[in-house]
């Protein structure tokens, strides 16, 4: 079940843009309307929701913003080949906004555990990259990487929820590939579920 998805500096939203499926406190309709989750951060969720507006208003682009996210994580193990880049559009109507990184995040929720993840990135590699999983009201960091400019490197932090070849995925994941979406193609079995529900889950 998708619970929320942002989104920032894509193509005409350089804001951040929060497309939320949480249900409000209003009870009006809540039998059909809504489905439970079981969980305390976010009990109901919407069973449908629609996004409108003006003409270029950016509605277009919520949907490709998630069409994209999803695309990277699918296939930049697998299909992006090293040191190609990402046909990737920022926003552009400012200087400062065309040179900083895009923004992914989804939340969503799979056999009742909530699972966070995200990512950044510019055309030509991954800048950061984190995966939170609230098996409790607290969650589990499995992973958190970034990119060192001084270093020109990848820098990795696990937590101990990840189990695994965690140092044989780090080191086969290139700058331009997800370490989610290489780690599965090395037959992670604790994070297939998340690429699998990216696969069959998102439509």
């Amino acid at each position: 079940m998708l619970v929320e998805f942002r989104v920032k500096n894509f193509r005409s939203l350089r804001d951040e843009q929060v497309l939320s499926m949480v249900a409000s406190k209003d009870q009006t309709l809540h039998d059909t309307h809504t489905l439970g989750t079981g969980l305390k951060a976010a009990p109901s969720l919407l069973r449908s929701a629609v996004v409108y507006g003006a003409n270029a208003g950016g509605k277009s682009n919520l949907v490709k913003a998630l069409q994209f996210m999803r695309g990277v994580v699918l296939e930049s193990a697998a299909v992006i080949q090293p040191g190609q880049s990402y046909a990737l559009q920022p926003f552009r109507l400012d200087d400062c906004s065309a040179s900083e990184p895009t923004e992914f995040e989804l939340t969503f929720i799979l056999e009742g555990v909530r699972y966070q993840y995200g990512f950044a990135m510019t055309p030509q590699r991954i800048i950061n990259e984190y995966l939170l999983v609230y098996k409790a009201f607290k969650p589990q960091r499995w992973f958190e990487r970034h990119f060192d400019v001084d270093s020109g490197k990848d820098v990795y932090e696990f937590g101990p929820g990840l189990k695994g070849a965690k140092t044989l995925w780090e080191g086969a994941t290139r700058p331009n590939s997800l370490f989610l979406s290489m780690a599965v193609q090395l037959n992670s079995e604790a994070m297939r579920p998340i690429f699998d529900w990216f696969t069959t889950g998102l439509v």
